[in-house]
């Protein structure tokens, strides 16, 4: 059997469910505001102090930088040029390889001073001599002295530090310094 069903004469009323609302705020107070400016203004200064710290000290733009006349040497490399041989081959001989770098990122104002030292050992037991030392595809360097002075023998099996230095061009410069040193 169905339940009874109410008259439909009579109304029927729900008791309303609780409700719960966070009431609404109109805006942001002014103390609010305040700290979202300061923090926004916080943050645009350390971008831009950060960008300029990077334009000003980064090795790669020297072009562009705010102090005009940075020489940025980015290696020393000494090429050893040994006799019979191609001035672009590969080759290893009695001092070993003839490709190698010898002194790293140096950053140096215009006509600034600067040295370079390597050693070399001569790997067999007759001597042989280092005729000359000079400066190749490195525009606007200058050598200024050689210690030893070349030319230098060196006995079998022995070894010879040297000592380079070399002035900075008086322009901007970023790049390679590169020595020849050709021996016999």
């Amino acid at each position: 059997m169905l339940p009874a069903q109410p008259p439909t004469s009579q109304s029927y009323t729900s008791t309303p469910r609780p409700y719960c609302a966070i009431p609404s705020r109109p805006g942001v107070s002014g103390g609010e505001k305040a700290v979202i400016v300061v923090v926004l203004l916080v943050v645009i200064l350390l971008v831009g102090g950060a960008a300029t710290v990077y334009l000003y000290w980064s090795p790669i733009i020297t072009r562009t930088s705010f102090t005009p006349g940075n020489v940025n040497v980015t290696g020393v490399f000494l090429v050893i040029i040994y006799p019979g041989t191609l001035f672009q081959s590969n080759t290893t001989g009695y001092f070993g390889n003839a490709y190698r770098e010898i002194s790293f990122v140096n950053y140096l104002q215009p006509n600034q001073i600067f040295t370079a030292t390597f050693t070399l050992t001569n790997r067999e037991s007759t001597s042989h001599i280092v005729n000359t030392i000079s400066l190749a595809y490195s525009p606007g360097f200058t050598l200024q002295s050689t210690n030893p002075d070349p030319p230098q023998t060196i006995q079998g099996l022995a070894s010879v530090t040297f000592t380079v230095t070399l002035q900075a061009p008086n322009s901007n410069y970023s790049g390679f310094v590169n020595l020849d040193l050709f021996t016999q």
